[in-house]
């Protein structure tokens, strides 16, 4: 009976975790821009670990139709699969608790294109609407850190209060690529469920074992 209620506490441990913490883990969506007017995940990812990054600093790359990635593709990093913290910001906060999209463009130079105003508006509303996360709470980078940031074509205000309206704008065919990439990560309620529940087996059977072994251990030092 002891075995049976420990496996039960576990298994609801496992499902509230996997309901609660997808809902919880990102506090913001932080928008970038790579400044650079061509770009893909592969060339951010080349960038960052001549920083000495294991993966880029971001968790989306928003593709801009350049390095051969259709225009409004979601690109997921593996800090994105795996739902790691970023390091696209200098404030600790922000990259712990945010999720970071980053445009390719230079925002700076010129304003975003009405078509790339939608995949942009689109891809936040997905997200927002994934994770819980409020309007208030979709910053730019300048926003978290002293940079210019997603450059100074991007304004915020702007970019929030069009929302809904920009993402009406959006291609069906992007919006469904978009949709498809979201569900490519750990936090998500049944793959993390597979995981902690895959977990709590392992580290009962490692117990287990180590157990056993301790035991014969101890029956052969005993004296005949």
């Amino acid at each position: 009976m002891k075995f049976l209620n420990g496996w039960f506490l576990s298994f609801i441990f496992a499902l509230v975790a996997a309901v609660w913490w997808p809902s919880n883990r990102y506090h913001y969506l932080v928008v970038h821009h790579t400044a650079s007017d061509t770009g893909s995940l592969a060339s951010v990812r080349r960038a960052h670990w001549a920083r000495g990054w294991f993966d880029a600093g971001y968790h989306l790359i928003l593709a801009n139709g350049t390095h051969g990635v259709a225009a409004g593709t979601l690109q997921p990093s593996l800090r994105y699969r795996l739902g790691c913290h970023a390091v696209a910001t200098r404030s600790p906060r922000h990259n712990l608790l945010g999720l970071h999209l980053s445009v390719v463009g230079n925002f700076d130079k010129q304003s975003m294109s009405p078509a790339m105003r939608a995949n942009l508006a689109h891809a936040l509303t997905l997200l927002a609407e994934r994770y819980r996360i409020p309007p208030d709470q979709i910053l730019l980078h300048r926003d978290c850190s002293a940079t210019v940031c997603p450059g100074r074509f991007v304004d915020r205000a702007d970019l929030v209060t069009s929302l809904a309206r920009d993402a009406a704008q959006v291609d069906e065919t992007v919006a469904a690529r978009q949709r498809s990439v979201l569900g490519a990560t750990l936090v998500a309620p049944l793959p993390l469920f597979i995981c902690l529940w895959a977990g709590q087996l392992l580290l009962w059977f490692a117990w287990r074992r180590w157990r056993a072994r301790r035991g014969r251990r101890l029956r052969s030092l005993r004296p005949t």
